[in-house]
């Protein structure tokens, strides 16, 4: 199947020197330890690099850069095609390996451009054209895996870390990104911490630096079913399971990882947590009715404050939120073989299980922006940015409350999200995958009452639903928590300030 990985293209540059671009490459292996490869091509003034975590395939046939059967077309690539095995019989695909790599390099090769919206999965690639010297980059509809632009006169460059890019382009810090980050924890999409470097956005792709949409979302006018809906789930979950290392799963005290764990069924389940502060108990409980190990990770405070401190210097960024240190922690306790973690991100989303945030938009209209800022940022005293603005203002347009505070959080919150996890694990060299964003599944419950989606009492109905006829009532009579890093002993504006100042300690 698909492989984790950092990859690098860097095209127009005169004269490269791929040995400094291979020590470039190297910087960021630890998202891809298992191989790492490149190749120069037209007259040396394009590379292709690769670092590769191997998942699927894992003989070195399937190693990257990797060449197309017509010798026309190099990817780099990073991710998981959930329907490599449809996409190869559909279209009868003959592969030299079972890479889902070369589903996509051929798929392309036959499609081109129209090849794109077939994918399902998470995935970021750049597809090279030896002939024509055109270049191709797709990121996947979610934005679960990380792509970065840069262009001046002279060169382009896209990688999977942004930090890679800045020192290969020497471009400053972007103070405006710093400022949204300490009340948003993050830049407005589109934007990084690094000047000129930009975000590729969510369900769109490239082609000589010209941007274009893939795919939108889109509500499904039936009726809710709550049958079809745990199909999707369940369908989706399975999928997630392909792999040719182990798969472990992520287990709170919640609904979402119980649902995946429970389907799933993997070998083994983790819960990690600050020794004063954790859901072990909630955990080990909903564990014992699946039937599964658990290992509880206890994190100290002081092991806490040393992985943000490691992860900041690694990421050359601000990490997002203190508990991205619980989750590095956590996938560094996984045996070597347990590259695959399956985790709930995109619940809350799509199921509206921001409880406050999404009662408060449910009963307010017409929409206040500045009442909603005020209300989702992370601190009492902010100037919003000017395209920061412009943003809201644009997802607002035309909008009841409820409909654009769904957007938002698809839109802002949910990526954010999607990256603390990805550079999370991928610093552990670990694949976090999330069942819960299927684009089938997202689109069923997109624009959905929010009757249907939550309550006063008992939030994500469907999912409650689902757990009471698996028999794990526990979990939906418990308390929503929520994967807190903060210590005990302390005020959570107080951790958060500290937080902060270490962050910004480690980039000066």
């Amino acid at each position: 199947m698909g492989k984790m990985c950092g990859f690098l293209f860097v095209k127009k540059l005169k004269n490269i020197k791929k040995n400094k671009l291979d020590e470039f490459l190297h910087e960021f292996s630890w998202r891809g330890p298992n191989y790492s490869g490149s190749k120069v091509f037209n007259n040396g003034t394009v590379y292709l690099g690769h670092n590769r975590l191997s998942i699927r395939d894992l003989s070195v046939d399937a190693n990257q850069p990797m060449c197309s059967a017509n010798k026309r077309y190099e990817i780099i690539y990073n991710g998981e095609l959930y329907n490599a095995e449809e996409l190869r019989n559909h279209f009868k695909i003959k592969c030299r390996t079972t890479s889902d790599t070369e589903v996509i390099l051929e798929l392309f090769s036959m499609y081109l451009e129209a090849s794109i919206p077939l994918l399902r999965g998470m995935f970021s690639f750049v597809i090279y054209d030896t002939i024509s010297n055109d270049w191709f980059a797709v990121r996947d509809q979610f934005g679960i895996k990380p792509l970065y632009y840069f262009k001046n006169n002279c060169v382009e460059i896209l990688c999977s870390e942004p930090k890679i890019i800045a020192q290969i382009s020497n471009v400053p810090v972007d103070e405006s990104s710093l400022d949204e980050w300490q009340f948003l924890r993050r830049p407005t999409p589109g934007f990084t911490f690094y000047k000129n470097i930009k975000e590729i956005l969510p369900a769109t792709y490239l082609k000589n630096g010209v941007e274009r949409k893939y795919w939108e979302r889109s509500a499904i006018s039936k009726r809710f079913d709550q049958v079809e809906f745990e199909f999707l789930l369940s369908n989706s979950i399975k999928k997630h399971l392909i792999s040719d290392v182990k798969v472990v799963s992520m287990l709170s005290g919640g609904m979402d990882s119980a649902a995946i764990t429970k389907i799933a069924h993997p070998q083994k389940c983790y819960s990690v947590g600050l020794l004063e502060n954790n859901e072990f108990v909630e955990a080990a409980q909903t564990a014992s009715e699946i039937g599964i190990d658990l290992e509880k990770v206890n994190v100290t405070q002081e092991e806490l404050i040393y992985a943000w401190r490691y992860l900041t210097k690694l990421k050359g960024e601000p990490l997002s939120v203190p508990n991205e240190g619980l989750i590095f922690l956590c996938c560094k306790r996984m045996a070597s073989m347990e590259k695959v973690v399956l985790s709930g991100e995109g619940a809350d989303e799509i199921l509206f299980g921001y409880d406050r945030i999404f009662k408060w938009a449910a009963s307010t209209d017409p929409l206040s922006v500045d009442e909603f800022i005020s209300r989702y940022g992370y601190s009492e005293n902010y100037k919003l940015t000017e395209r920061f603005s412009r943003y809201v203002e644009n997802i607002a347009k035309g909008k009841k409350t409820i409909d654009f505070v769904e957007d938002f959080f698809l839109d802002f919150h949910l990526p954010g999200l999607l990256r603390r996890m990805d550079f999370a694990s991928m610093a552990a060299s670990k694949e976090v995958r999330v069942p819960f964003l299927d684009i089938e599944l997202a689109n069923y419950m997109y624009r959905r009452d929010f009757s249907i989606r939550t309550g006063m009492k008992i939030n994500k109905f469907p999912l409650a639903r689902f757990l009471r006829k698996m028999n794990l009532n526990s979990v939906v009579k418990r308390k929503k928590v929520g994967f807190s890093a903060q210590f005990k002993h302390e005020g959570k504006s107080k951790d958060y300030d500290l937080f902060k100042q270490i962050t910004l300690e480690c980039l000066q």
